[in-house]
């Protein structure tokens, strides 16, 4: 296992309607299909387009490890959206998960959110393995006490955790506590 480097970032997305606007924010370009390569400010960065669920995750990060010459990245962050777990958090809003990542990543967050006007909430990403329909979000919210869920925040979690990177997700709010998935 190679040191993480940390002045690499990895950044997943399960879908092409996640992944591509995203690259094109960042100003990455494509390295192969479902692959974009760049930098953010002064991080080297990949954005891999994963496929959804955890499996796909985890093959799909596999792959780039490997394509990458076995460097493992100081920061994986898992992208995307999420189904919100809890009362007030809202379609639209971002949830952020920094579970095991140094507290600043949450104290820079906050003012860029409400720099650009989107509520913030930080807490728990839970994994499940297919779309919920409301009774089971908020099931899994209360177990969990988890402020969202998606299918690939957890691989992530466990691929960066594995090499020794730190790990943050950061979701877009699809759908509220009480919505059903469009």
């Amino acid at each position: 296992r190679s040191m993480p480097d940390p002045s690499a970032l990895v950044l997943t997305a399960a879908t092409s309607w996640e992944a591509r606007p995203l690259a094109r924010a960042l100003g990455l370009l494509p390295d192969g299909p479902a692959l974009w390569r760049g930098s953010v400010g002064s991080r080297r960065a990949v954005l891999v387009e994963t496929g959804m669920g955890a499996a796909s995750t985890a093959a799909a990060l596999e792959r780039v490890l490997g394509s990458a010459n076995g460097a493992t990245p100081g920061l994986a962050v898992s992208t995307g959206l999420c189904g919100g777990l809890q009362p007030g958090i809202r379609s639209g809003d971002l949830v952020l998960d920094v579970h095991g990542a140094p507290v600043e990543f949450a104290l820079a967050a906050r003012p860029v959110a409400e720099r650009v006007g989107v509520p913030l909430h930080i807490g728990a990403i839970a994994d499940a393995d297919h779309v919920l329909l409301p009774a089971e979000k908020l099931a899994l919210g209360v177990k969990a006490r988890a402020a969202g869920v998606d299918m690939e925040s957890a691989a992530v979690r466990s691929w960066a955790e594995g090499r020794g990177s730190v790990f943050l997700a950061v979701r877009a709010v699809l759908d509220a506590l009480d919505e059903s998935a469009p």
